[in-house]
């Protein structure tokens, strides 16, 4: 913390003389890891996240691709295997005759009484 203000001098000196553009490329151009400051809605489109698999179009699963429609992706690579999403995530009890008569084994009558007294 000993020279806080002259740094910020001299980042404030680089930055304000040139655009967003030209301090992200002169960043990029020796490695160092840049991005403009963005609202959400840009940040998510970027076509540099989304290439990365950070953000991803999303599809819902009944009615199909909605335009312009992001959401989280997995951004994690490996050498021989690729990482994703096989299938969306389960609708509101989608899973539940599965996980009450298949995980917990609750028969099939008392799992139809839950859901007649709309305990699931």
């Amino acid at each position: 913390m000993l020279h806080v203000k002259e740094v910020d001098a001299i980042v404030e000196a680089f930055t304000c003389s040139r655009t967003n553009a030209e301090v992200v490329a002169a960043l990029e151009e020796y490695g160092v890891p840049a991005a403009e400051v963005r609202d959400p809605e840009d940040a998510v489109r970027d076509p540099r996240v989304v290439s990365r698999g950070e953000t991803v179009p999303l599809a819902h699963p009944k009615y199909g691709s909605v335009e312009d429609v992001y959401g989280m992706g997995l951004p994690i690579k490996f050498s021989r295997s690729q990482a994703g999403f096989d299938q969306p995530p389960p609708g509101l009890g989608e899973h539940n005759r599965t996980v009450y008569c298949g995980l917990l084994g609750y028969s099939e009558e008392r799992f139809e009484q839950l859901k007649t007294k709309r305990v699931i």
